[in-house]
Parts: C-alpha cells; structure tokens; sequence
C-alpha cells in the first residue's frame, strides 16, 4: 500500500518498508552528493530537484517512524502498569 505526500510517494504497509523507504533515500541521496565531492552547489538542477523530494520523503517517514517507535514504548509501559 502506498500514499503521497508532498508529492513523494511513500510505502506505509509496514515498519520495516518505512525503514527501508528511509534507508535507500539516505543512500540515494549519499550517492547523488558524494559524487559531486558533497557541494550542493555543484549539483545540476536535476540532482538539486531530487534531493529536494528525497528531503521531503525524509520530512514525513522520520516522524512517521519515530511516532511508532514512542507508541511501542508507551504501549510497553502501559501494558506493565
């Protein structure tokens, strides 16, 4: 299952997709500077649009993630008391 958010498309059906969808953005987004010697300026406009989206991705899945991380530890203590 997959949505969209600021035009990124994100898969949402399970935590380790997120965690995969975050993984290979980082990596792309590692690999697309470090061939540029990690100047954004150096970046054409292509590159600077896809680490524009990638960094958008990164806006939604690291909340997204950290937010089921904090329920599992709140749904852990909860279950104990």
């Amino acid at each position: 299952m997959c949505t969209s958010h600021f035009g990124a498309v994100v898969r949402t059906t399970h935590v380790t997709g997120t965690l995969t969808d975050i993984g290979s953005t980082l990596g792309r987004m590692a690999m697309i500077l470090l061939r540029k010697g990690c100047r954004r300026a150096r970046l054409n406009v292509l590159e600077r649009a896809e680490v524009g989206v990638d960094a958008r991705k990164l806006l939604v899945l690291g909340p997204m993630w950290c937010c089921f991380f904090v329920g599992t530890i709140i749904g852990a203590f909860l279950q104990s008391h």
